[in-house]
């Protein structure tokens, strides 16, 4: 575990809803203590009970992951890296959407079933359905009105993605991410599950696409360019990557009934 031996800045995980980090949570939290990591929400009593600490206190943390706009080490009185993920903003937002009507007990849910997709996302009422990475990535979140997301949070956004996200993945090259993310960071078995899956993909309707096009041309844009720079990352990468990547590959498969799981542990942590 990072924090075993020797010290290591505090990980602070910003979960963009719908990108895989879901799935990612349950990597990263078997890096560390349970006694070390703090889930920052959704729920407000847990945001106003971490919020209620003694700010030495939040020291004790040295993973910290929710849904969380950049600029959360403000609250901290210690050294800290982000990492985040993103994905393709057309598919977030229309998965993200039948996650709010699929899921009952999200505070948004009867909003959600009782309009169709046009009339939520243009309703306002969830402020992420306009340029969300944007939002989090550029630190104002949902302080934002909905409509407001300017050139100018776009320009901040980059910023942050390229200057002070230590490492980041992209959904679509989910197992590309983790091997990044494990040289970057040292971890151990990275095998995963995949959590909170909508198995159905229905494709996105062509005047819903344009919906979801009219407000996250920010998004889009931004995500533009996150693939240019994870695309580098990996060409900087030396020749055991595409190893670690292959039999990341063959170990996933076998994570659920554990055959030869061992054998191929392995080779995995021998690289």
């Amino acid at each position: 575990m990072p924090t075993s031996q020797t010290y290591q800045p505090t990980l602070i995980f910003l979960h963009i809803p719908k990108t895989g980090g879901t799935t990612f949570t349950t990597i990263i939290q078997r890096q560390y203590k349970r006694s070390e990591v703090y889930a920052y929400g959704p729920e407000t009593a847990l945001r106003e009970a971490f919020d209620a600490l003694p700010y030495d206190n939040r020291a004790n943390y040295r993973l910290i992951h929710g849904h969380f706009g950049y600029g959360f080490h403000e609250k901290l009185p210690q050294e800290v890296v982000y990492i985040t993920l993103l994905r393709e903003p057309l598919a977030r937002a229309h998965s993200h959407y039948h996650h709010v009507c699929r899921t009952p007990d999200h505070p948004f849910h009867q909003q959600a079933q009782a309009m169709s997709f046009a009339e939520f996302i243009e309703s306002g009422i969830l402020r992420r359905f306009d340029n969300g990475m944007t939002r989090m990535l550029a630190g104002v979140d949902e302080d934002l009105p909905f409509g407001a997301v300017s050139s100018e949070l776009l320009t901040q956004a980059k910023t942050n993605l390229r200057d002070h996200i230590a490492c980041f993945g992209l959904l679509e090259c989910f197992d590309e991410s983790i091997v990044l993310l494990r040289r970057r960071f040292g971890w151990c078995i990275v095998q995963y599950a995949r959590a909170n899956v909508n198995r159905e993909r229905p494709s996105i309707p062509l005047d819903e696409r344009r919906i979801i096009e009219q407000h996250n041309q920010y998004d889009l844009e931004l995500y533009a360019y996150a693939q240019a720079l994870f695309e580098n990352s990996i060409a900087q990468q030396d020749k055991s990557f595409t190893h670690e990547l292959a039999i990341l590959k063959l170990l996933n498969p076998t994570f659920s009934g554990h055959r030869g799981m061992q054998s191929i542990r392995d080779i995995f942590f021998a690289v």
